[in-house]
């Protein structure tokens, strides 16, 4: 299903019909389709609070890449919106705890191989993967010394819907000049 047959699908339905429907019709687009159809919907000031947070909990566990996302619904003026936006980021948290200790183990492999072909196939393969922990690999590596890792690190997030703002920004933040 396209992003525009969805949103024609969605707008026909009645206001507790969205939110019930919402689930399954979003799990019929593609994944970056899915996520720019959810933060379309969040984004619609006239969406009802109960098609915001059922949009919430879909997008927790699709975008658990940036809990920044999360945290700009903490304050919503709808109780229940904001409740929602409370589970996705714990959940979203959560994952990240439990991540931490994989992203270290690649990053150390990834700084023990020499050969830049090698590190290009090792980040190729973890850039294919969906885990929470993925993103953490693939910013931390824009310190590469091999300008073509860093190229493809580049394109690869670059073509991602959602990327941990924070994480880049820390990255970019910190030496060598190249990162």
């Amino acid at each position: 299903m396209t992003i525009q047959e969805f949103r024609e699908r969605f707008q026909v339905l009645g206001r507790r019909a969205r939110a019930k429907a919402l689930p399954g019709l979003s799990a019929d687009l593609a994944p970056a389709d899915r996520v720019r159809a959810i933060l379309e919907i969040l984004q619609d000031a006239g969406a009802s609070p109960l098609v915001r947070s059922a949009s919430l909990r879909i997008l927790k566990s699709c975008c658990a890449e940036d809990p920044d996302l999360f945290k700009s619904f903490l304050n919503d003026r709808d109780p229940a919106v904001a409740k929602a936006a409370v589970g996705a980021l714990k959940h979203v948290e959560a994952l990240h705890r439990r991540s931490g200790p994989l992203a270290r183990a690649f990053l150390k492999k990834l700084a023990a191989t020499g050969d830049k072909d090698r590190r290009l196939k090792i980040l190729g393969a973890v850039a294919r993967l969906s885990g929470s922990w993925t993103q953490a690999v693939l910013i931390e590596s824009l310190a590469d010394p091999s300008q073509h890792v860093r190229d493809f690190l580049v394109k690869d997030l670059a073509r991602r819907d959602v990327v941990n703002r924070r994480l880049l920004a820390k990255r970019l933040a910190s030496g060598p000049w190249y990162g």
